[in-house]
């Protein structure tokens, strides 16, 4: 009898684990991830852009960016060949190029990353895709996300 009571036990404990376990999983997979609009500027038309924001396991904000009804980047200017996505600090000290857009039929999606904890999000019209300073022409900003 003694043996059944103890092999119940641990039926029931690791029950137990095993429900603590997939609700840590599902609050991390649902939980973690924040999503973000991005505010367009008269640039943009009546484009739209929207970031899924997911902390990973190695403690980097996972990017996906996804930009529909874009104006091509010609109509910006005429020199302007593509779209660049921008990383920023919140005081905008430190800016980095994190990868370029090309649209096509309106639409442009890209995923990235950033060790960074407080950020923005810019997309800018550019003429190479390669810039290491964001133009003047900023299409999308995001407010300041925070983890």
């Amino acid at each position: 009898m003694t043996i059944l009571i103890r092999f119940q036990h641990k039926q029931l404990v690791s029950r137990k684990l095993w429900l603590a376990l997939i609700t840590t999983v599902a609050i991390c997979g649902f939980g973690c991830a924040k999503k973000v609009r991005l505010n367009p500027t008269p640039l943009a038309q009546s484009g739209t852009a929207d970031a899924r924001v997911e902390l990973t396991y190695n403690r980097n904000d996972a990017i996906l960016l996804k930009l529909s009804r874009l104006p091509q980047p010609a109509s910006v200017n005429p020199k302007y060949t593509c779209y660049v996505v921008w990383v920023a600090t919140p005081d905008r000290r430190y800016v980095i190029n994190v990868g370029q857009l090309r649209a096509e039929q309106g639409k442009a999606e890209i995923n990235t990353l950033t060790p960074l904890r407080k950020f923005t999000l810019m997309v800018t019209a550019e003429s190479t895709g390669d810039v290491m300073t964001p133009g003047p022409d900023i299409l999308f900003q995001s407010n300041e996300i925070n983890w």
